[in-house]
């Protein structure tokens, strides 16, 4: 192979683009695979400092992909979980979560947030995973997963609170 001159280095960069440094290939699934994504929302009011959490969103994923859906074989996307909040000002918020854990044992999220950290800790109730596939779920709310979410303030004693969560599939 010969050597490239580093004068044209800059216009190699700029015509194909740099090349990502531990770029992944893909990951795929199968129809075991177990699948998470939706929105779980607080069964009752989960309320703090006159804010409310509305929901949590998970998305790890992706079944539509090259133009076709795959069932058989999901692409798995890095983890992505936020959650929303009504602010009691007016409007709502969007915050990014850390993806602690989700199994067909948990859901674990942590979150920072303008209520303080926020911590969820579920356990499935049902474990079956594909939710927004599943006619029980379409006919109205049922409890997906309970467990307690943690308020962490600094400088105020923790606030945990039991919370059951429905699913949705949009929201």
């Amino acid at each position: 192979m010969r050597d490239i001159p580093l004068h044209v280095v800059p216009l190699l960069l700029a015509v194909v683009g740099p090349v990502a440094a531990g770029a992944q290939t893909p990951q795929y699934g199968d129809s075991t695979t177990f699948d998470p994504d939706g929105y779980y929302v607080p069964a009752t009011d989960v309320i703090a400092r006159r804010d409310t959490v509305l929901h949590f969103e998970v998305r790890t994923v992706e079944y539509y992909y090259d133009g076709a859906l795959h069932y058989e074989r999901p692409r798995l996307l890095p983890p992505r979980a936020n959650v929303l909040i009504a602010r009691a000002q007016g409007g709502r918020t969007r915050h990014e979560c850390r993806l602690v854990a989700a199994n067909r044992d948990q859901l674990s999220l942590a979150c920072e947030t303008p209520l303080g950290q926020l911590t969820l800790e579920t356990t499935y109730a049902d474990k079956r995973g594909r939710y927004w596939n599943i006619i029980d779920y379409e006919l109205g709310p049922r409890v997906v997963a309970k467990g307690r979410l943690l308020i962490q303030v600094p400088g105020r004693p923790p606030d945990s609170r039991h919370v059951d969560l429905v699913y949705t599939a949009g929201h």
